[in-house]
């Protein structure tokens, strides 16, 4: 039951409130489908208070604002193939009625493609940028100069070069975006997008000279780099989560967090 029906904060109810009630039904329905092995939502958090009475236990999460934990064991599946309950279920499980969605764009996200779910925004730029200019200069020169001058030049290292960079990209552009000037709130999809082409601009050459442009790092090496250089406004940490099998991080690091 949706929480201005289960709180009473509605007494007398039009059919459009019962719509939007049944939305967060919808969205209810989606967290049992995701979490079988739970049996119903805010069943993880009775069992962690002891309530035997589940209905308090809802009642009193409801009040607070908390939505129903998701359980470990089908974590995997929300991430991927069940994308499309998981996103359902975050529209639908508001507690403001005003915002569920209606029923038709509950059906639409079930037909639609995930692409469809994203706004791709170009950029103007991408890391392989300085290096095919690079490529398209050593070409003119070829045609200008003779062959040997331009490979001669060619052994210059790019200062600029962001050929396995991802990692420090990642940081570089968090790090901007959660020390921005504007708030969350208040960052629209160009500002994001100028931050993202000024951090591939910049940071490569900031932290070239202390990687080695031809091997591939991880977050944790690229961490263990860059706060020592200055790069960063604050610390961080990092988490992630190893799923057998999906071989998203290296084996070893895997192995030794599965088996803790």
């Amino acid at each position: 039951m949706a929480p201005e029906l289960k709180l009473n904060q509605i007494t007398i109810a039009n059919q459009e409130d019962l719509k939007r009630a049944d939305m967060w039904s919808i969205g209810m329905v989606m967290h049992v489908l995701m979490n079988p092995e739970l049996g119903c939502p805010y069943r993880a958090e009775a069992e962690q208070s002891g309530v035997p009475n589940t209905e308090a236990v809802v009642k009193n999460l409801l009040a607070k604002g908390r939505l129903p934990q998701h359980g470990t064991k089908y974590e995997k599946l929300r991430m991927n193939s069940w994308w499309q309950l998981e996103e359902i279920f975050n529209v639908s499980a508001n507690f403001d009625p005003a915002a569920r969605p209606s029923a038709s764009r509950v059906l639409s996200i079930f037909n639609n493609h995930l692409s469809e779910s994203f706004q791709c925004k170009k950029l103007a730029l991408s890391q392989s940028t300085v290096v095919k200019q690079y490529s398209r200069d050593a070409a003119a020169k070829i045609q200008v100069n003779s062959y040997q001058s331009a490979c001669e030049e060619g052994h210059v290292p790019l200062l600029d070069d962001a050929t396995n960079c991802c990692a420090f990209l990642s940081i570089g552009i968090c790090n901007r975006l959660l020390n921005s000037d504007k708030s969350q709130n208040q960052q629209t999809w160009e500002t994001v997008r100028k931050v993202v082409e000024n951090v591939i601009c910049q940071l490569p050459s900031c932290v070239n000279e202390h990687r080695d442009v031809s091997s591939f790092y991880d977050v944790q090496e690229a961490y263990a780099i860059m706060p020592s250089k200055n790069l960063l406004h604050q610390q961080y940490e990092f988490q992630k989560n190893v799923f057998r099998g999906t071989k998203c991080f290296r084996a070893l690091e895997d192995m030794s967090l599965l088996k803790v």
